[in-house]
């Protein structure tokens, strides 16, 4: 892995570092909402968690710091689950699982961290199949464990889930996350990949299709649960159902034992008291949810005695007709037509009192008996209270002896015992059984709620799985509600969830591995060809870099070279010495030339070339560029000629000395190939529509010609037709590579057609040319003049090289001029500060050197010109061995007048100074060299 790919998954220094932890606790809480859609029974765990996988990736890309904004995204995320129902300080008081689950869910991407790091498993974009199996699976299923167990464990410990919960809590909590950081980690380490090209498509690819994964294992998972619920309350009904018809045959048995009973009675009105007691038991042995039988005579006031003294006969002691008084207690029952009491009761330990009571005296009951001796069948009475504490129910059975009713055959319906009984026959645990008697009064009409067997308490959030069922009993119709209670969600989810978790696990981690391999491999071929591709043009730029500035450090002392020969020349020298230093000065000129065109093929090569359009006549240019190649042809006794078309004054937009350039390596290729013979350069210009010109420049020689197989490489770089180290031109073999990309950059074409022996011709075609509407002036900035001719000048030089300020020194005071050195451009400014208190010892002029330790040229002209005063309008001319027209733009951008290029020749030198002075160059030389 590449170092900035290294550095750009490595944490970042803290910026904004409050920010981050807003924004860190705020998507973990808001992803930790969306993530309840998906959420389990208990609402604590959820198959796919994604705050998992954005806790571990914050800590990843930002750094262990940010574990407080995790903490309080987690504390606030289980807080939200209650703070509808409870007040946030009831919560923070009465849930102490909050912090503990808070405190989980920080440790374990800190831990998630660490070991990723330990391992070398991070940082890592996620690319190749082995590293993506060793991050899944230390970040995932290992590290979550943390959460899992302690989430799991502190929910049981208080009191949240029970036992039975535990298991399935901690594996669904485990995958949840470990899905989280399957699918989500990666998304976030993709977007911290670095912002190039290659791996913004990475990032895009990675982030559509884990979240493609996510919505649909979150589909998947949705409607797992969707099924899971209906198959449950399918369960619950089946189970509601199972309960009903066990709850039916409970009370039909009971009912059933009450007509046996109250056939005894039809058939041996006159039974005594322990033949009673035999055959009840024996009734009450068949049917459990019976707490016992009486027999209630119906009897006549006129009655009354002889039932009394029969009581008193059965029980001992002097018994009457009781009935419960205002104050609850029992009394001697009042006078009245009619009555109905107990006279035998089994059992009778701890209900002796309900021997002889009247319940004729009670409301409900008379109006129970009355319904049963209506429809002389047997009936249920309302609830009423046992002595036991618990509810029960009365079932009154009309016995009838010669038509007359003789009285009731009772039975004391216990409903607690009735509902047991009904559960264990339908073999249903883990349920809430609401029992109501909806046609009773409202506050009689329960008749059971609770949890029989091992239920525990009820949860309201349960209501949804409630069945409810009618049960017809004797004469009324009871209402059975079933809930389930956590304990039985569980148990039976339990037997399916680790189905559904084992498939999105299975998915998530296959989806997600799949998905980045393929991915991975692609990005990691197009990386692996970016970064040799990368490689090389780094080597590219190294080399033409190289050749660039080792051709600047060869200007500089050629400078000197060809500075001297001038100044050699110019002295007395003896015919042999001047032929001397002619053929050296030539030499030099030679050298020069070569490494122009290393300078210019290395900017082109680096795409650093700029275009600079003028309104210029063509026809004029090329005039120009012949007139100044015409000594070079006449000393070889050539003929140059210039032909142009008919249209002479058509202004165009184009690069003037670009063009120049292109115009000397061609023509001046043509005259060095030519031995005997001329060369012709011929222009038409012709006007085009949509004011559009176009223009052709051919080139004709008589030289040595090109043979038909070398032509098709002689625009190449380095090439030479004659390559042997005795061939006859000399040459860098870049002239025609370098015009002809510039031609192309200026949006045209150059071709070439030559015949061996015959000669060349050389043509360029600029076919899409904008005609100019304004007249190719160059336009100069004022400048003080100096008034009077021959005037010494005073010339301030800031030059870091001792040859060029020798040289520079003695172009100028061998001409009565004084020059004042500064050896860099801290040196200058602080020079001409000085200058400036004492207007009669400024300089007339200052002459730049660009490149100087400390304080450049450029920078050193910037702070003259914002010094402002006399320094505002000093003459600044650049003195530099960069020759490009682009970088002689950018110094008269910086507030310089005009440049120099090094080497230095005597003409240009004092032409350039003349010019920007306003003067002739004789009033500064007496003579022109050229």
């Amino acid at each position: 892995m590449s170092q900035s790919l290294t550095a750009a998954l490595r944490p970042k220094p803290p910026k904004h570092f409050l920010l981050q932890l807003v924004l860190v606790a705020m998507l973990y809480f808001a992803t930790g909402k969306l993530g309840l859609f998906l959420a389990t029974d208990n609402d604590y765990s959820t198959l796919i968690w994604p705050p998992s996988g954005i806790a571990l990736g914050a800590i990843l890309l930002l750094g262990h710091r940010v574990w407080p904004a995790i903490m309080l995204g987690a504390f606030a995320t289980n807080v939200s689950f209650s703070i509808e129902s409870m007040t946030l300080v009831d919560i923070l008081i009465t849930q102490p699982q909050n912090y503990f689950i808070a405190v989980g869910n920080t440790a374990q991407p800190l831990l998630a961290a660490y070991l990723l790091r330990r391992s070398n498993a991070y940082p890592n974009p996620l690319t190749q199949f082995a590293k993506i199996v060793q991050f899944y699976l230390m970040a995932g299923p290992l590290a979550c464990l943390v959460a899992a167990s302690v989430g799991a464990g502190s929910l049981y410990l208080f009191g949240v889930i029970p036992a039975a919960d535990v298991f399935n809590t901690w594996g669904t909590w485990w995958i949840g996350d470990t899905n989280g950081v399957i699918l989500i980690t990666p998304l976030i380490i993709a977007w911290g990949l670095p912002r190039d090209n290659a791996w913004m498509l990475r990032r895009v690819a990675v982030t559509s299709g884990l979240l493609l994964v996510l919505l649909m294992l979150s589909i998947f998972v949705f409607h797992s649960r969707k099924w899971n619920e209906d198959e449950l309350q399918k369960r619950v009904a089946f189970e509601a159902d199972t309960i009903a018809r066990a709850l039916e045959g409970e009370v039909a048995n009971a009912v059933t034992t009450v007509y046996g009973l109250g056939g005894v009675m039809a058939l041996a009105p006159g039974i005594r008291f322990e033949e009673f007691q035999t055959y009840a038991r024996t009734l009450l042995g068949r049917a459990p949810g019976l707490s016992g039988l009486s027999w209630n005579p119906h009897i006549a006031h006129a009655d009354r005695v002889w039932h009394e003294a029969r009581l008193s006969r059965d029980y001992g002691g002097e018994r009457t007709i009781t009935e419960r008084g205002p104050d609850g207690e029992l009394t001697v029952a009042t006078p009245a037509e009619e009555y109905v009491y107990v006279h035998f009761l089994e059992p009778l330990a701890g209900s002796e009192n309900a021997v002889g009571f009247n319940i004729w005296s009670n409301t409900a009951r008379r109006t129970s008996i009355n319904k049963a001796r209506e429809i002389n069948s047997a009936v249920i009475t309302p609830r009423i209270s046992l002595v036991q504490g618990t509810y029960g129910a009365l079932i009154l059975l009309p016995v009838k002896n010669n038509d007359m009713i003789s009285g009731y055959a009772t039975g004391v319906l216990r409903i607690s015992h009735v509902v047991e009984k009904a559960m264990v026959a339908a073999s249903a645990r883990g349920l809430y059984i609401d029992l109501n008697d909806p046609d009773a009064e409202a506050d009689r009409a329960e008749l059971y709620s609770g949890f029989p067997l091992d239920a525990p308490p009820r949860d309201k959030k349960r209501d949804s799985l409630t069945h409810t069922k009618n049960i017809k009993v004797a004469d009324r119709t009871w209402q059975l509600s079933v809930t389930p209670t956590d304990s039985y969600v569980f148990a039976y989810r339990s037997k399916t969830s680790w189905l559904v978790m084992l498939a999105v696990w299975t998915s998530a981690a296959t989806l997600g591995v799949l998905f980045l391999v393929l991915t991975g491999r692609h990005f990691e071929t197009e990386r692996l060809v970016a970064e040799r591709t990368e490689e090389l043009i780094l080597a590219n730029r190294a080399k033409t870099d190289f050749l660039a500035n080792m051709s600047h450090e060869i200007r500089t002392p050629m400078n000197g070279v060809l500075g001297m020969l001038n100044l050699l020349e110019d002295g007395k020298l003896s015919d042999e010495q001047k032929e001397l230093v002619g053929v050296a000065h030539k030499s030099a000129k030679s050298l020069l030339v070569v490494i122009n065109d290393i300078l210019d093929f290395s900017k082109l090569q680096k795409g650093e070339v700029k275009f600079t359009a003028e309104p210029l006549e063509l026809e004029l240019v090329v005039a120009d560029t012949v007139q100044l190649l015409h000594p070079t042809a006449a000393e070889k006794g050539l003929q140059l000629n210039f032909r142009s078309g008919p249209l002479q004054t058509l202004p165009v937009e184009f690069d003037r000395a670009r063009l120049q350039q292109i115009l000397f390596n061609i023509i001046g290729n043509a005259i060095k190939f030519t031995d005997a013979g001329k060369v012709d350069v011929d222009i038409a210009v012709t006007a085009q529509r949509f004011n559009k010109a176009k223009a052709t420049i051919t080139v004709r020689d008589t030289g040595i010609g090109i043979d038909e197989k070398d032509q098709k490489r002689i625009f190449d770089r380095f090439v030479q037709v004659d390559g042997s180290s005795a061939r006859r031109y000399q040459g860098s073999g870049l002239g025609l590579a370098i015009s002809r990309q510039l031609v192309e950059h200026l949006g045209g074409t150059l071709s070439l057609e030559s015949t061996l022996g015959e000669g060349t011709t050389v043509t360029i075609h600029l076919p899409d040319l904008t005609r100019s509407e304004r007249e190719g002036r160059e336009v100069k900035a004022e400048v003080p003049k100096i008034a009077s001719a021959r005037k010494a000048l005073k010339v301030l030089v800031a030059e870091d090289n001792m040859v060029n300020q020798m040289l520079v020194q003695k172009l100028l005071t061998r001409h009565g001029h004084s020059a004042v050195m500064a050896s860099n451009g801290a040196e200058a400014v602080k020079t001409l500060e000085h200058m400036a208190k004492d207007k009669a010892s400024l300089p007339d002029l200052v002459l730049m050197d660009i490149q100087m330790p400390e304080v450049d040229g450029i920078e050193a002209t910037r702070r003259i010109r914002a010094s402002g005063g006399v320094l505002a309008n000093l003459p600044i001319i650049a003195l530099t061995a960069n020759a490009l027209p682009e970088q002689h733009a950018s110094y008269l951008e910086a507030g310089m007048n005009d440049c120099i290029n090094k080497p230095i020749e005597f003409a240009k030198f004092y032409g350039v100074i003349a010019a920007v002075l306003g003067l002739k160059v004789f009033d500064l030389a007496e003579r022109r060299q050229g």
